[in-house]
């Protein structure tokens, strides 16, 4: 009886920290949330107002966007290590998932909404799935996320190479590859955000930027891979 007192501060520091990871997980979410919303306006701005599509599509748009997403996902963790205050964080995240929007516009010229709401609707329940898998499974994913990295990179370096070489037979293996790809990194970031979680707000950005370009990608790739068996590309 007398260890019941310390018995009783462990367990209650235990769900002390659950509830930290639950509510920093909970933040991350909400942020890559307003990520995607944010995405899917930004998306249609070239599609509704004309001038807006002519920067984009004829001009300099597409070129600056992707320059600008380029340069914040790489600099983004090093700013949030850095203790860079959170208002200049939220404001370049915001600015990364609009010129995402943005560079992805083209998918409402060249998919049908029908198409295009399939995707995303499959995007959507995929992402739950290996969020909640990530994050309840007691596997330690840390082994699995670095073999998907060298697969992330063997896909860039293949879709690169077949912009020249132009096989459909390769471009759709890839899209495949890449489908299995982007859900395995999914439960790695999943499971990652506890490691994050008491480290500050900056990495719930992080993490919610991390889950954000996973969840665009895989939509990416589910629509293009959904275009092909419907012969719509």
């Amino acid at each position: 009886m007398q260890f019941e007192p310390y018995d009783n501060y462990e367990h209650y520091d235990h769900y002390e920290r659950e509830a930290q990871v639950a509510a920093f997980m909970t933040r991350t979410y909400v942020w890559m949330v307003m990520g995607l919303i944010v995405c899917a306006l930004a998306s249609y701005l070239p599609i509704l107002d004309p001038a807006v599509a002519t920067f984009v599509f004829m001009g300099n748009g597409l070129i600056i966007s992707t320059a600008a997403m380029f340069i914040i996902v790489i600099a983004f963790p090093f700013l949030v290590r850095s203790r860079t205050p959170f208002f200049v964080m939220l404001l370049l995240y915001m600015l990364f998932t609009g010129a995402t929007g943005i560079m992805i516009s083209m998918v409402h010229l060249l998919y049908s909404q029908e198409l295009i709401l399939i995707a995303l609707g499959a995007t959507g329940g995929l992402f739950v799935i290996m969020a909640v898998w990530g994050t309840v499974t007691k596997k330690d994913l840390t082994g699995a996320g670095a073999l998907l990295s060298m697969a992330l990179l063997g896909i860039i370096i293949t879709s690169v190479l077949n912009f020249w070489i132009r096989s459909p037979f390769i471009y759709y293996l890839v899209s495949w590859v890449a489908i299995v790809v982007f859900m395995g990194l999914i439960a790695y970031d999943a499971q990652k955000l506890r490691d994050y979680a008491h480290k500050g707000d900056g990495y719930a950005l992080l993490g919610a930027m991390g889950l954000f370009l996973n969840f665009i990608n895989l939509f990416l790739r589910i629509l293009q891979v959904l275009a092909r068996a419907k012969g719509r590309r």
